[in-house]
């Protein structure tokens, strides 16, 4: 059997399937010969079909041998991983789940959650805010055309980007310390304000 054939084996259920089968010919080949020898042959098929034992044996060794290369070719190549199922994979944390991860591990802050009142994160989160108000005062300054800067306008801006980002990040911990999602928190404040003032999307 040879590749482009009908029946030519392609799958591994096949390749296996196809050296039981060949493995039983050839056991079926070396019992008869056993038993009549090798230049037997088989009377009950048609002269044209007729072969020694030794011959049909020969014949059902090669393809034997045949089957065995084909598994062998099989096992050594790489696995084939485009068909093979696959665990979903886990899905991503969320920005809160991964800051509070950040925030107590040992690889991170160190710092356990709870080990803080609401009222001290209350306090780390106004430090940062009040960093930020420092800023600002600061690119008022710019605004108003009064000198004493020592940063840039644009420098300035990076820094107060860096430190409303600081600011997020202690209210979604100050929202966890206190058993809240941050999420649901800003989109319940910012529906519940939409309806005061009639606003609608």
């Amino acid at each position: 059997m040879k590749p482009g054939d009908r029946y030519y084996p392609k799958t591994t259920e096949q390749k296996l399937g196809y050296l039981v089968e060949e493995c039983g010919e050839v056991l079926a080949a070396a019992g008869k010969t056993q038993r009549w020898g090798f230049s037997s042959v088989n009377p009950e098929l048609p002269p044209e079909q007729q072969e020694t034992n030794r011959d049909w044996l020969l014949r059902e060794l090669q393809d034997l041998k045949g089957a065995i290369a084909l598994i062998e070719t099989m096992l050594l190549s790489p696995p084939d991983v485009s068909s093979a199922v696959l665990p979903p994979a886990p899905p991503p944390l969320t920005f809160s789940q991964r800051n509070r991860k950040r925030c107590e591990s040992a690889l991170g802050f160190n710092h356990q959650l709870g080990s803080w009142t609401l009222s001290d994160w209350l306090t780390a989160t106004v430090g940062e805010i009040g960093e930020a108000a420092n800023i600002i005062k600061k690119l008022n300054r710019y605004r108003d055309g009064i000198p004493g800067n020592k940063l840039s306008e644009r420098e300035l801006k990076e820094r107060l980007a860096e430190e409303l980002g600081d600011t997020a990040v202690y209210l979604d911990l100050i929202c966890q310390a206190a058993g809240l999602d941050f999420d649901t928190v800003r989109e319940a404040a910012f529906q519940r304000k939409s309806a005061e003032i009639g606003y609608k999307e």
